[in-house]
């Protein structure tokens, strides 16, 4: 009876729940509530397991995602090391056995911004306006949860496990 589904064991107490009067039916949802209980536990175990697993992963993947930045940082010094060397030394292609093709080339244009209030208007762009969704649900709190036009505040529902 422990590989019934939790919806029909809940389903089931749910039926039974309504109907008064027979003790075989109190026995019946007893019997189901600790059913129930037992799916419960088992949920919550493997929740946890998945929670903890999925912790684990993430601290591999931070791991993993610091140990490529300081591999790229790298590459980028010894690149930048690479040429300055050669501009030190003026040449502007350096073929070698493995890479006969290594030259110096000129990298395509780049705008830094000194002061945008003397750029001109055509190269300015103007943001879409951005709804501050923690200052509307404020709001919303302290005027007794009034809609609010064009927003939609909802609400769920969360397992809490202690």
């Amino acid at each position: 009876m422990n590989n019934i589904p939790l919806y029909d064991l809940t389903a089931s107490y749910m039926m039974l729940r309504d109907v008064e009067g027979a003790d075989e039916f109190e026995v019946a949802l007893s019997q189901l509530t600790d059913l129930i209980e037992i799916k419960a536990e088992n949920i919550c175990l493997l929740i946890r397991s998945l929670e903890l697993t999925s912790e684990a992963f993430s601290k591999e993947a931070s791991r993993m995602r610091d140990l490529a930045s300081a591999r790229t940082n790298r590459a980028a010094r010894l690149r930048k090391y690479l040429l300055d060397s050669l501009l030190a030394i003026d040449a502007r292609k350096f073929p070698t056995a493995h890479f006969p093709h290594l030259r110096i080339q000129a990298t395509p244009p780049a705008c830094g911004v000194v002061n945008v209030l003397d750029v001109p208007p055509e190269f300015l762009l103007i943001p879409p306006p951005v709804v501050s969704k923690e200052a509307a649900i404020k709001w919303w709190r302290e005027h007794g949860e009034e809609p609010i036009p064009g927003l939609e505040i909802s609400r769920s529902k969360t397992l809490v496990i202690g």
